[in-house]
């Protein structure tokens, strides 16, 4: 019978989910082992981090635009 803490673990992403391409995940895990900032300046994480937020900008401004279309 398994326990909370097996079921809890079975729905957490593996990192081949998060980072499909095997080599951007390899270099991600080479910088983590070498102690590399994970986010600022030169950080791992950054440009990804970078690319979502400017996404999800995006996304709420086609929102908006679309919503004022067709309040018109």
């Amino acid at each position: 019978m398994a326990n909370g803490k097996e079921k809890k673990r079975d729905k957490r992403p593996r990192i081949e989910d998060l980072i499909p391409d095997e080599a951007k995940r390899a270099e991600v895990m080479n910088r983590l082992y070498q102690g590399d900032p994970i986010v600022g300046d030169g950080g791992i994480f950054t440009d990804m981090l970078q690319a979502i937020v400017n996404a999800a900008l995006e996304g709420e401004m086609d929102y908006h635009l679309n919503e004022s279309k067709l309040r018109q």
